[in-house]
């Protein structure tokens, strides 16, 4: 079953790598936002810890960056003996971590078992999924699912899934670890605002054409521009804003950018007692939103409305929220007094974002909905734009009403929207916490299903009924990610799942 195409949904696919033979380079200097940088795969939860976590590991399948099929990583094969439920991987040979030591069964299930035992931000994509996982024997690793998934291949190709070296500790994170695992790097040092990276010897792949990565940190797109401009790296990446990219090319810097995947939206905490408890309230405020507004705020062409929680390039988009959209304010204002407020009892809703994870345009888009929302005369809204960690822990407290988040494909395929919003054990991390069980069951339904069309049609009638009906959210733009490089840099592209491929 090797080879398993992740894009059999998508009408088109970010390009590979531009040029048709690899370059090579002495050092290449990436430069990132980031508030952190966290190398342990069972709490990461930020693309640039991913984007490195990916140099220096593997999980037992990865993407292929010239076709973005699901290709062998550290398995060379797989099976599912009883239709996606029980996974046999087979681990190929000639695989060592960087210090020699020969990969064995044990390593993959240590590792699974290691985020399983951590649970952070992301376990939920192993601890939801898997019922156990054993070692059949040196070079075979069983990975039972409790319910039928067929595209589990493409699922374990996720951060969360990389085998680590045996010298993580087994029952405690080390966000600042340099111990690796087993990829084209290996880690030389890590640093507050610079991580290093050095070709590995040992990988059963070959030496990549860079010898050395060094990613460069910044606390702003405006820094990271400056730093392009000045010279002092070869590629800005995370947390390049598309405003920042237009000026880039204007002034002669190549520039890239990936399908418009990645998508904002308004995320409801429901649970508990506030404001945004209340159907009445959530319906309110996605009639006085206009995507169409939203999409405008950034320069060129590059944001697009979204009406679904799927984007327009994957099967099951679908236009759920399209008789809310255009800013009726009327309909919001009657809504609100239905719920009991009024001139004398204004409705009050707590706004969280990040512009520091997100990017600055969040605050913009922020003040956009905030002045949509206070159009009705009878509502107050609090915007508090707090930093990655701030942001992470109010949304596991609930002590907000609205956040504005960003999906970014880490599992690019239509069921990782659906998960992350409508599924009520996957959706807690968005901070929603929308139940439904004809939902959940809907959802198990697609995913055990190998008929595409059948999952399309099951996807687009949870957004079309129940997320238009139930509002746990409201969708508002699909947008690329960037890169900005030295016009002489070759070889450099983004992947469907955002990550950055570099020679």
């Amino acid at each position: 079953m090797a080879g398993i195409a992740l894009w059999a949904w998508r009408s088109n696919t970010a390009g590979p790598a531009e040029g048709t033979m690899t370059p090579k380079y002495s050092q290449l200097v990436i430069g990132v936002v980031a508030s952190k940088v966290n190398l342990d795969p069972a709490i990461a939860d930020d693309y640039v810890s991913w984007e490195i976590l990916s140099k220096v590991m593997e999980g037992l399948v990865k993407i292929n960056p010239e076709t973005g099929a699901i290709e062998p990583g550290l398995a060379v094969k797989w099976t599912t003996p009883d239709n996606g439920v029980t996974w046999i991987f087979i681990l190929r040979k000639n695989a060592v971590f960087d210090d020699g030591t020969p990969l064995k069964a044990d390593d993959v299930v240590r590792s699974i078992e290691r985020v399983m035992i951590i649970r952070g931000t992301y376990s939920w994509l192993v601890t939801d999924f898997i019922y156990q996982v054993k070692a059949l024997n040196d070079t075979a690793v069983m990975i039972k699912l409790k319910k039928p998934v067929q595209d589990f291949p493409a699922m374990a190709s996720l951060p969360v899934y990389y085998v680590v070296s045996p010298n993580y500790p087994l029952q405690n994170p080390v966000a600042g670890a340099k111990y690796g695992g087993i990829g084209p790097y290996k880690i030389e040092s890590v640093g507050i605002d610079k991580v290093v990276l050095v070709a590995n010897p040992k990988y059963y792949g070959g030496e990549p054409g860079t010898k050395k990565l060094v990613f460069k940190i910044y606390d702003s797109s405006e820094k990271l521009k400056e730093a392009l401009e000045k010279g002092e790296i070869d590629v800005a990446w995370w947390g390049l804003t598309a405003g920042d990219a237009v000026e880039l090319k204007s002034k002669g810097f190549k520039v890239i950018s990936s399908a418009k995947t990645a998508v904002k939206l308004l995320a409801f905490h429901i649970p508990g007692s506030r404001p945004s408890h209340l159907v009445e309230v959530r319906k309110a405020v996605a009639y006085a939103i206009d995507q169409q507004d939203i999409a405008k705020i950034l320069p060129g062409d590059y944001d697009e409305p979204l009406l679904g929680v799927i984007p327009s390039s994957y099967l099951g988009h679908t236009e759920a929220f399209k008789n809310y959209t255009g800013m009726n304010i009327q309909e919001a204002k009657a809504l609100l007094k239905k719920a009991g407020y009024g001139e004398a009892n204004l409705l009050r809703l707590t706004f969280i974002v990040s512009s520091t994870t997100y990017g600055s345009s969040d605050l913009k888009i922020a003040e956009e909905i905030k002045k949509s929302i206070e159009a009705t005369g009878i509502a107050y809204v609090e915007i508090k734009d707090l930093t990655h960690d701030a942001f992470l822990g109010a949304i596991l407290s609930g002590q907000y009403d609205m956040a504005l988040v960003t999906l970014y494909p880490i599992y690019p395929d239509p069921t990782f929207y659906i998960l992350l919003t409508m599924y009520s054990k996957a959706n807690i991390e968005l901070g929603i916490g929308y139940s439904n069980p004809q939902v959940d069951v809907q959802i198990e339904r697609a995913m055990a299903s190998v008929d595409y069309s059948l999952r399309a049609s099951i996807y687009e009638t949870i957004q079309n009924t129940y997320l238009a009906n139930d509002v746990p959210l409201v969708p508002l733009v699909q947008f690329p990610t960037f890169a900005a490089m030295k016009g002489d840099i070759q070889g450099v592209g983004i992947l469907p799942n955002m990550f950055l491929s570099t020679p």
